[in-house]
């Protein structure tokens, strides 16, 4: 028989996340009254069990954060039990598509500098492996085009065009758009997908298995991207930093090197500029200055 739990803790990839999911799936085995998860009756675990457990005064009571690392946590699981055949693609999708809690959001933000984004993606190229180059592929496209974190996911290979250094990104809505690849991010996309190939799933970023072999047939999901993120920037820098933390540093350099508001919107995929205008964090001052350095005369 399939270990789950196992298979679950398999895509992960730093033993600290590993280990916070090895907690998280024993609490849940231990609020549905189980001496392990393996012992599970599938045939009656249904998207009501789910919202049943986490609206347990246990769960319920901690903060949104917390609750959805849970629910993402039991949602990984219903997919390895899905990918197993023990239960039905129905059942799957319907717990899959139970929505994230929503709490109070407050914006803390991090400033990535120039030093710490090459630190992040040093300390992945430096391992020489194949999670490293990927993962650097990751930070990269994150660090150089601001894609959300579920468009990393569902970045799928024939919408990447090398030769034209182009992406063509599905965001929310379905609405697609044109973001371009600069030279650095080119760089480490293809060293990537030489490695990958383009066997398997329509998808850029897939698993990695024991002895480094990669699971073309399967795609990482948004949660293990931003926990991908989340270890591999706190082993360089000291701290962990979020996959939008990456679209921030991507939107505050496009703003210091002059690039328009609307033409931002454009490229971080927002329909309102108003919500483009949160990520421009200078004073009014600075903002002043930055435009006085746009030059548009010509100069003699």
């Amino acid at each position: 028989m399939i270990n789950l739990s196992k298979a679950c803790l398999n895509r992960y990839t730093s033993v600290q996340s590993q280990q916070r999911v090895l907690f998280e799936l024993n609490r849940v085995a231990k609020l549905l009254q189980l001496k392990s998860l393996e012992s599970i009756d599938w045939s009656t675990f249904s998207r009501a069990t789910v919202v049943t457990l986490l609206n347990r005064p246990e769960l319920k009571s901690r903060k949104a954060s917390t609750q959805n690392f849970t629910l993402n946590v039991i949602k990984r699981l219903c997919e390895e039990a899905w990918h197993a055949q023990l239960i039905s693609e129905k059942q799957y999708s319907a717990i899959a598509h139970i929505p994230r809690f929503r709490g109070e959001y407050k914006y803390f933000p991090t400033c990535l500098t120039n030093n710490e984004m090459k630190k992040i993606l040093n300390v992945c190229s430096a391992e020489n492996t194949a999670k490293g180059i990927r993962d650097a592929a990751i930070i990269a496209i994150g660090l150089g085009c601001g894609l959300r974190r579920t468009e990393i996911a569902e970045l799928e290979i024939s919408n990447i065009d090398l030769d034209n250094q182009l992406l063509r990104v599905c965001g929310k809505g379905n609405k697609e758009r044109i973001v371009g690849l600069n030279y650095t991010v080119l760089n480490y996309l293809d060293h990537w997908l030489k490695l990958r190939g383009v066997s398997g799933s329509a998808y850029c970023f897939t698993p990695i298995g024991k002895k480094s072999i990669i699971l073309t047939s399967r795609h990482l999901n948004d949660e293990t991207i931003y926990l991908i993120v989340q270890s591999r920037s706190l082993k360089a820098i000291g701290r962990a930093v979020s996959t939008h933390d990456l679209r921030r540093a991507f939107a505050s350099h496009m703003l210091d090197k002059h690039v328009d508001l609307n033409t931002l919107r454009l490229l971080l995929g927002h329909s309102d500029i108003r919500t483009t205008q949160i990520y421009d964090r200078r004073d009014e001052l600075a903002r002043i200055i930055s435009a006085g350095k746009i030059q548009i005369l010509p100069t003699n």
